[in-house]
Formats: structure tokens, sequence, C-alpha cells
């Protein structure tokens, strides 16, 4: 395995911000490989550590040997030695020759494997090299095809255009993308060759620097693009493609013609997929735009009456139009997941009035539930944390509550904070700084402290709070365990001797808390923490810190000249990423009246 290892230099891109990751689409899985059960042999270690830093052996790119053609084309042999090389080898230089149909041809190039870029680079720049010798090179026995031809004739023309690395988009070596402008960044996330992820990076990062009415234009551009034209293109490729087919397929014996056939036919399939492809990404973006957004201007109403609730899109986007046109709206957790919104309503004055609206979920006991909604998994706070059912509590009062299990207080307090949490829309977290919905939910969680700052300062007060913080964290519900922390961090520094009253458990709870939250090190534990826990199971961040890191994120300009800095730009998306994942996340705990009306009580 370690031996036909090969370190390609395409490969080679910078570390994420943030670990988690989340897919947009629930369908989706995610593969890994196997786990290694037998160690390499010293011999295979070696050759791997070898191959790092000198060519490989026999290493084949292509069905060619790369080694031997690039030696060949550096050391400028004559065009007719070097077509020798190339056909002997069974090489060339453009892997994906369909992508030429539906990509511009600066990004055909940048696409393409550092070696044979350079070697491109090299022959396009040499005079004595033609037009039909360069495409063959390019495209093999394909050279003859009319799109090969104009191909070169493009490049050719525009030598210095394509192969310049700071144009939109500026690429790094390795064909990486830096910058791009918003437009060039949605026409790529429409592009069904692109191996980087980049529609999924649209989809999360669009509202950072497009307006909904901007985006929907572009959308509409892409939807009257009138399909005969690049239907056209393609169908002149496939009558070229044929004809090849049959002139090789007489030329061959019967091995050859399958192959050539074989090979033909996986091209024109590629270019018919990619059409669809095209029409799916775009499916998708509009699906979460309309996911995601609440109320739009009567321009944009007309725009998505006329020309996406017309029969061409899928039943889906139409019903999210309907809904988006009638004021309904839907949030982004509500599209990757069964379950809706839960409204909240509640009088101070009258605790019967008190309700819990709860649309499609039974009146039952909740379970923690996983994203991937086909496995459960819950956790235990500690066998020595004597949990009684929710259920059997009746009343909360000030008096009482430091006698009530710090367990049950726990989860109770988490589900008041999931109630609030779940009903903010997702697009309100991408200007958390001037959005009055979070404003209102930080007022509304910060009530409770009102609550506890009176509850803790009452003799083992803090020894409780600090056992209902340990069990938020447990739960992972971090925004919970983080305010409950500030709060006790707070009293004892102004009455250090409530430490001493402690036993050993609850003061060893406290240093842990303290060092997941240790703000001098800038919640550096707290993240590394908070990455290692397993996805696949509910957890909450610290909106404290969260909030924290995006206004930091922010300080840097996303924007510059007209180009998007595509590094600020995944860090501010893997963020909004970890909000989305804790919203679709289901925390399934049974909701006891006699607390919630107790929380709700001082707001």
């Amino acid at each position: 395995m370690l031996k036909n290892l090969r370190i390609s230099p395409v490969s080679i891109t910078s570390a994420p911000f943030l670990s988690p990751r989340y897919s947009f689409s629930p369908s989706e899985t995610y593969k890994t490989s196997p786990r290694r059960t037998r160690q390499p042999s010293l011999a295979k270690t070696f050759e791997f550590f070898k191959n790092i830093v000198v060519w490989k052996k026999e290493e084949k790119t292509n069905g060619g040997n790369q080694k031997v053609v690039y030696e060949a084309v550096r050391s400028g042999l004559p065009t007719s030695n070097l077509l020798e090389i190339f056909r002997t080898n069974s090489y060339q230089l453009l892997q994906q020759p369909e992508m030429c149909y539906c990509v511009p041809p600066r990004l055909v190039v940048w696409r393409m494997e550092k070696v044979n870029r350079e070697m491109f680079e090299v022959l396009a720049n040499r005079s004595s090299v033609n037009d039909a010798d360069l495409a063959e090179m390019l495209f093999g026995d394909l050279c003859s095809t009319e799109k090969a031809k104009s191909f070169v004739a493009t490049i050719r023309q525009t030598n210095s255009e394509v192969f310049e690395q700071n144009a939109d988009p500026v690429f790094d070596d390795f064909g990486n993308i830096l910058k791009m402008s918003k437009k060039v960044f949605f026409q790529i996330a429409l592009d069904s060759f692109d191996d980087k992820d980049y529609l999924d990076l649209f989809v999360t990062s669009w509202k950072f620097f497009f307006t909904p009415k901007e985006l929907c234009k572009l959308c509409v551009e892409e939807a009257l693009l009138p399909a005969e034209v690049s239907n056209d293109s393609l169908r002149n490729f496939a009558l070229e493609m044929n004809e090849l087919k049959e002139k090789e397929t007489k030329k061959a014996d019967k091995r050859m013609k399958t192959q050539s056939e074989s090979r033909v036919d996986g091209i024109l399939q590629n270019i018919e997929n990619s059409e669809a492809e095209r029409k799916r990404r775009l499916e998708k973006i509009l699906l979460y735009f309309l996911s995601i957004e609440e109320t739009f201007d009567d321009d944009v109403k007309e725009m998505l009456l006329i020309h996406f609730d017309n029969g061409r899109f899928s039943d889906e986007i139409e019903n999210l139009i309907k809904k988006s046109l009638e004021n309904y709206g839907s949030s982004f957790s509500s599209f990757n997941d069964d379950k809706s919104p839960r409204v909240v309503s509640y009088n101070k004055s009258k605790r019967q009035s008190y309700q819990i609206k709860e649309e499609r979920m039974e009146r039952k006991k909740r379970k923690s539930r996983s994203t991937s909604r086909d496995s459960m998994c819950s956790y235990p706070v500690s066998e020595k944390s004597e949990c009684v059912d929710d259920e059997k509590v009746f009343d909360v009062n000030y008096e009482n509550f430091l006698s009530l299990s710090p367990c049950v207080i726990g989860k109770q307090l988490i589900f008041y904070h999931r109630e609030l949490f779940e009903n903010l829309p997702l697009k309100d977290f991408y200007f958390c700084e001037s959005s009055n919905k979070l404003k209102k939910y930080s007022q509304k969680f910060k009530a409770v402290d009102h609550i506890f700052e009176k509850i803790v300062k009452q003799q083992n007060g803090v020894s409780v709070f600090i056992k209902i913080a340990n069990v938020s964290v447990t739960l992972r519900d971090y925004t919970v365990g983080h305010s409950l922390f500030n709060l006790i961090n707070a009293l004892v520094k102004e009455q250090p001797e409530r430490v001493s009253e402690l036993d050993a458990a609850t003061k060893e709870m406290f240093e842990k808390l303290k060092r997941t939250f240790d703000e001098n090190n800038d919640f550096k534990n707290y993240r590394e923490e908070y990455e290692s826990l397993d996805n696949e199971c509910p957890k909450t961040p610290s909106y404290i810190v969260w909030k924290k890191e995006m206004e930091e994120l922010k300080k840097d300009n996303v924007e510059d000249k007209g180009l998007l800095d595509i590094q600020q730009v995944k860090k501010m998306s893997q963020h909004i990423q970890i909000i989305a994942m804790a919203k679709a996340s289901q925390f399934l705990i049974d909701q006891n009246v006699s607390f919630q009306f107790f929380f709700h009580s001082n707001f």
C-alpha cells in the first residue's frame, strides 16, 4: 500500500480553521477508509520516505511515465522526438478533455496537475511546437476534434492571461484558489467539475458578501441561459466523438475497439452528466437561499415567481417559494431536519397559561438524537449524581431551589436554553453584532442569571451551582455551562472564602470548569475540548466564545478590491457551520412546567 503511494503537490491544502464539518444534504454520507491492522515493513517505510523527495521509479500518471515526459520537455528535445515520447508512453497533459466544453480555458489550465501545467506552459511558449502537435500532447487521440483545435488556438492567443496567477481567480502554485470575485465564486459553485467543495462553501457563506437580491439575480441569469446554446455545442462534440469512434474502431482490433468505444462513451456521459449536475447545484443554492431567508422584497418575490415557480425546478423549491411568499419562512434547521421549531408562550401572572406548543412532536420523553438521524445516544452525568425524574418536581421557588437535584436543574436549564436557541433563524448569526433577535435571545437567557444571583449567595449555593454547571458541560451545552461558571467565578472573586467551604469533589469540578473556560489562554482549552467531541451527538457551543471569535474574524475584510479572500471565507463559513450543526441536533429532554415557569418568571 505504501509502496505505491505518490505525494502529489495538488493535494497540498491549508489546514482548516475548525474541525467540525456539516453536510447540508441530510442524505449525504461520508466514508472513511478502514483502519490498518498490519504494520508496514521497514523496506516499505523507507520506500515511502524516499519517494517524498525523489521521483518514484516507474511512476505513471494518466497511463504514462510522467518522469520521462517531464525530463524530455525540460531538455528541449525536438518536437518530433517529444511527440514520439508522448505516444510511446500514452501520455496526455489534459486528463479531462470534456472540461473544455464547460469551464473557461484559464480554469482548465489551473486545474491541471502542477507538473502537467508547467510542461504545458513551456510547450505553449515554444514556437517550434505548432498547434496540431500541441493539441496532440494535450488531448491525445482526441486532438483532431474542433474543440481541441479551438482550445489550443485560444491558449496561444491569450497565453499571458491564461498562465497568470494574479487574475480572477488568484491561484497559488498548486492551483488552489486564494482570491476571486463574487460572480466567479458563483460560477465555480455551479461547476460540475469542481472537486474542492466550493458549492458547500458558497451556500454557507454567500450572506457575508451578497444581498438576497444580488444572489437571486445571479440565479435568474443562470436559469435564463438558453439551453439550446450549450446543447448545440455538446451535440457537435458528440458528433465529432462518434465520428472519431467509428474511425478508431475500423482500424483497431476487437480488443482496441472495446477500449476506444468505452473511452468515448465515458467522455460523452461525463458531458451529459455535467449539464444535469449544474442544474442540481443551482437547485441546491436555491434551496438554501429559500430556507434561510424569512422575507423577501417585492422585486425578489417577483423574480422567484416568474423564473422558479414554473415547473422547471423541483417540487421542493416550488413549495419553499410558496411558503416564503406567504411569510411562513423556514429555518435552516427545518430544511436539514424533520424537526420544526417549537413556539414557547407563557404568562407571568397566570401559571396555568404557560404552554409548550410542539409541532409534529409527540408528548413523550425526548432523547438525544444525532444529526445522522439513524442513531440514538445519551450521556449520563455521573453515577454519583442522583437524578430523579423531572415529573416528580411539582414546585420550584427561591426557597427550595438548592434542595433540588443539580442533575434535574441542569437538564431543565438546557431545555430552557434550547427553546430559545432553536427558534433563532440561522441568518441572524451571520451578523450577530447587529441582530435584534440575538440581542433579545441574550437578554432572555441572562434573565435567569438575575434569579441565580440571589440564590447562589445562600448557604451551599456555590457548591450546588458548580454541580449544575458541571451537568451542563457534561451534557454538552457549553452556553449554559459557561454562563453559570461566570456567575460562580464572579462571586468567588468577591468572596474567596466560599471556595474553602467546598468538598474535594466539588473543588475538582470547579477547577475543571476554570481550565475549560480559561479566558487567559483565549479559551484554547474550551475549543480543543469542543472540537474533540463526537459530532454525531448533540452539542451546543458557548455563545459567548462563538460571538467573540466571529467578531475577531470580521475584523479582517473578507473582500478587498473586488476579490474575496477565500481562506477568510472558509473560516467564517466553518464558524457558521458550528451553529448550524448545533441547531440541527436534538436534545431530547422532558420539559417540567414548574421549572420552565420559574425560569421565565423574571423576564
